[in-house]
C-alpha cells in the first residue's frame, strides 16, 4: 500500500505538500500558506527507510537536500509548523545517524530551526 501510495504521490504531486488522490493533483494545503515544500517527502523520510524502499529513499534525499526551502512558508500556525517540519527532520535526522550514514539532514535542520524560531 505505501508503495503505491508513494508512487501517485511522485508521478501527481512531487513538491506539492499532499496529493489529492481522487483528483490526482497537488495540493499544498493551509498549513504552510500556499508554500509548497514537500511535506509529505519530509514526513515519509522515515516510513520509507523503515519499510525498505531504498530507493525511493534516495530520491526523497535528493529532494530535500537539494529542492527544500522553508523560506517561502507563511504559517499561521507555529504549532503544526513545528510538530510537521522540525519534528520529523529531527526524527529522520536521528535515524540517518544511527544509520551511520552522512547526516545529510543536519544543515537543514539547523537552518529549519533558524528560520523558524522568529516565526514562534
Amino acid at each position: 500500500m505505501m508503495k503505491d501510495a508513494w508512487d501517485d504521490y511522485q508521478r501527481y504531486a512531487w513538491g506539492d505538500n499532499e496529493l489529492r488522490p481522487v483528483s490526482q493533483t497537488g495540493h499544498t494545503g493551509v498549513i504552510f500558506g500556499d508554500a509548497k515544500i514537500g511535506a509529505t517527502i519530509v514526513d515519509s523520510l522515515d516510513t520509507l527507510y523503515i519499510m525498505e524502499m531504498m530507493d525511493e529513499l534516495a530520491d526523497a534525499r535528493r529532494y530535500v537536500e537539494n529542492e527544500l526551502d522553508f523560506s517561502q512558508v507563511v504559517s499561521n500556525s507555529c504549532f503544526s509548523f513545528l510538530i510537521t517540519q522540525v519534528l520529523v527532520v529531527y526524527y529522520a535526522l536521528f535515524v540517518s545517524c544511527r544509520m551511520r550514514q552522512s547526516p545529510f539532514l543536519k544543515p537543514i535542520f539547523v537552518s529549519l530551526v533558524d528560520y523558524s524560531l522568529p516565526m514562534c
